[in-house]
């Protein structure tokens, strides 16, 4: 029997950290940004926040893609386990998903993991 969680609980990811320092930032920029709309010219308050804000932008961006590349890596990882043995399994580019058969080295191609 697996063991019971209370509600609200969660399991570790391997994403927790990413989405969280991304969750931070957001809440930071909602706040830099209504300080921005709010700004009475000369304000070198708000344009420092401006600027922290293009920041956690950027910050936000490389926490996604951080993501992204985890989710590709495992996504990958677990083709490779199940149809290793009959496909050589790769993504050369992104949206591009390649798998050629090892026998007859015919290649099959799909635009997304989903295709069929």
């Amino acid at each position: 029997m697996a063991p019971s969680r209370r509600a609200g609980e969660v399991t570790a990811s391997p994403y927790d950290r990413a989405l969280s320092a991304f969750r931070s930032r957001v809440r930071d920029l909602a706040a830099w940004l209504a300080i921005w709309q709010a700004r009475q010219e000369p304000d070198a308050v708000a344009r420092r926040h401006a600027s922290d804000a293009v920041d956690a932008i950027d910050a936000m961006l490389a926490d996604l893609h951080q993501v992204r590349a985890g989710w590709a890596q495992r996504a990958l990882a677990s083709l490779r386990w199940h149809w290793g043995t009959a496909y050589i399994i790769s993504w050369p580019a992104p949206g591009t998903r390649l798998a050629q058969r090892r026998d007859t080295r015919e290649t099959l191609r799909a635009d997304s993991a989903e295709a069929h």
